[in-house]
Parts: C-alpha cells; sequence; structure tokens
C-alpha cells in the first residue's frame, strides 16, 4: 500500500505538508510561509496606519516614501511628525473622519506629502492650529477634499508651495490671528463654485503669487469674492504657462449695461 502521508523516508511531513521543511509556519499569523511581523500599532502584517494616531507630548510618528492608507485622522497636539514622500488616503474600511490636525509643536516636517479625498464637509483635509515658524512644511499637494482643502488658525507657520485641487468648500481658509507667509500657492478647482476660492486674514502674506488654473462654473446670482483677501496681502494671481483658466457663468450682460445712452 503506498501511504501519500509519509515522506519518501518513512518520515511525517510537517504542518505546512513538507517534508523538507522547505516551508514552516511562521509571522505573526503562524501561517505557513508566513513572514508577516506586528506593526507598530500592533497589527500582523499592518503598515502603522490603524493606530489611534494622536501624537500628544514625548511621542513621534514617522512615515518616509509610503502610501498610508487611514483609518483614524492624525492629530498632533505637542508631539512630533516627520512625514516625507508620502501620500495619504482613506481606508475603505475607515468608519471614522479621516483629516490630519497639527497643533502647536516644534520640529515638524511635512515634505512631498499628498493628502487625497481627506476631511469631511465641515472637517478640512488640513489644518495648522497656532503652530510656529520652528517647523517645516513644503510640497504639500491636497486633492479632493471634501470640504475646505487647508486651513490655518493663528500662529506663524510658513508654508511653502501649497497645492490645492479640487476642494468642495474653499480652498484655503486663514484667520485674522495668523501671521506667517505662504510661498507659492497653486489652485486647481473644476465644477460650481458657490463661494471664494480662499480666504486670507488680515495678516497673511502670500509671496510668489497664487497660480490659478481649471474650468469654474460661477454662479452670477450668488454674492461672493473670488478671492476674500480680509487684509490680506497677494503679490499677484496667475495662471501657469502649462495650464489654462476657464471662467463661465449665467451671468446675462445687456447692451444698456455697456453703454451710456443719454
Amino acid at each position: 500500500v503506498n501511504d501519500t502521508t509519509k515522506c519518501a523516508d518513512g518520515s511525517t511531513p510537517n504542518d505546512c505538508g513538507v517534508c523538507d521543511g522547505s516551508i514552516v509556519k511562521g509571522g505573526c499569523d503562524n501561517e505557513c510561509g508566513s513572514t508577516k511581523v506586528l506593526d507598530d500599532c500592533n497589527e500582523c502584517g499592518g503598515n502603522n496606519s490603524t493606530c489611534t494616531n494622536e501624537i500628544t507630548q514625548g511621542e513621534d510618528l514617522n512615515y518616509n516614501g509610503q502610501t498610508i492608507l487611514l483609518k483614524r485622522p492624525i492629530e498632533v497636539d505637542g508631539g512630533s511628525i516627520n512625514f516625507e514622500n508620502v501620500i495619504f488616503k482613506i481606508h475603505p474600511d475607515a468608519t471614522e473622519d479621516i483629516y490630519i490636525k497639527v497643533t502647536g509643536g516644534t520640529g515638524n516636517i511635512m515634505k512631498n506629502v499628498t493628502l487625497e479625498g481627506l476631511g469631511t464637509d465641515t472637517i478640512p483635509a488640513l489644518t495648522f492650529d497656532n503652530v510656529g515658524n520652528s517647523n517645516t512644511f513644503a510640497n504639500i499637494t491636497v486633492k479632493d477634499s471634501e470640504s475646505i482643502g487647508t486651513n490655518v488658525i493663528g500662529g506663524i507657520v510658513n508654508l511653502e508651495n501649497l497645492f490645492i485641487e479640487n476642494a468642495k468648500g474653499k480652498s484655503l481658509v486663514t484667520d485674522n490671528d495668523y501671521s506667517g507667509t505662504i510661498s507659492n500657492l497653486e489652485l486647481v478647482t473644476n465644477g460650481q463654485l458657490n463661494d471664494s476660492l480662499i480666504t486670507l486674514g488680515e495678516n497673511t502674506e502670500s509671496t510668489g503669487g497664487i497660480a490659478l488654473s481649471g474650468a469654474i462654473s460661477i454662479d452670477a446670482t450668488a454674492a461672493f469674492d473670488l478671492f476674500s483677501l480680509e487684509g490680506g496681502v497677494v503679490s499677484e494671481i496667475t495662471v501657469p504657462e502649462s495650464k489654462k483658466l476657464v471662467i463661465s457663468s449665467n451671468l446675462e450682460l445687456k447692451l444698456k449695461d455697456l453703454m451710456s445712452i443719454s
């Protein structure tokens, strides 16, 4: 009788059905051939994206060269972050509101970072709350936010090369208590516009100008400024050479509106 449950030498295969031991149970999931390890959130095979993500005093969170699917928001309050060359998206199983908010702190770094689809209809995708200028925030892209793209509340943090595309709310809002500089702001927007693209508080300075492109449809019956500059300073507004800006409206101009008839 040929016993297929035995190896050629008469021994019994291991738990993975292998005689030569080339495949064994391993990893944190104890599966055959697994090499999975516990991530920082104690998730087997995870990518550190399912932690509470509340970074408080003495804590830090570092990502480099990764695409992170978030199940929870990232809230930095006194802790430290170092995000470089990272894309943040919402995990398909996320049940919480997903956004990134940095409050206070020093030594925080966000460079070459993209936020895709973050925020809710009431929470901006990215918020800086009373952040000082001893931080580095540069080359940040905020795409398809569910409401305001980027919100800056107080503080003196400087932002460099901020790109905001297709925010469902205002692209950028700063309040009167914010007195930092935003250098090189680029906005891309498409679709119906019912509110200002940006609101800049009285102490905000936008150097390097604002580059604007896309296809905007404006409801002429809604009263709002395309750019709401509440004392803020913008050096110039331009359309990038490689792009175009199309603005359409339901506004009707009649001949008598254009000519003085006596």
